[in-house]
């Protein structure tokens, strides 16, 4: 196996989802744990709640003011600039992070 392959990206992809899933595991068992079945159902149906609603909020912000950028433009323009400018390098130093980890 040549150096190319090892360090090239769908060979990365496999070993840092190799690496992340038993994570997943090991803190579902924590929180089952802590809260027991009720309070990890809880926690499960809140999230999902936030994560539903920022969703239909995207999706209404897209129909409303369709861009050709991402999401950091609708933080700019709705919030303040700054906020974009923030989200954006936040955004970019997880992907950087995950990318090489």
């Amino acid at each position: 196996m040549e150096l190319s392959e090892l360090v090239s990206v769908p060979a990365a992809f496999p070993i840092g989802h190799t690496l992340t899933n038993p994570g997943l595991f090991v803190g579902s068992g924590a929180a089952l744990g802590t809260g027991g079945p009720v309070g990890a159902w809880l926690a499960y149906i809140i999230m999902a709640i936030m994560v539903y609603s920022m969703m239909i909020a995207l999706g209404e912000m897209g129909s409303l003011i369709p861009t050709s950028g991402a999401f950091t433009h609708y933080c700019a323009r709705f919030v303040d600039p700054a906020l974009g400018f923030a989200t954006g390098i936040n955004y970019w130093c997880a992907y950087t992070h995950h990318f090489f980890n």
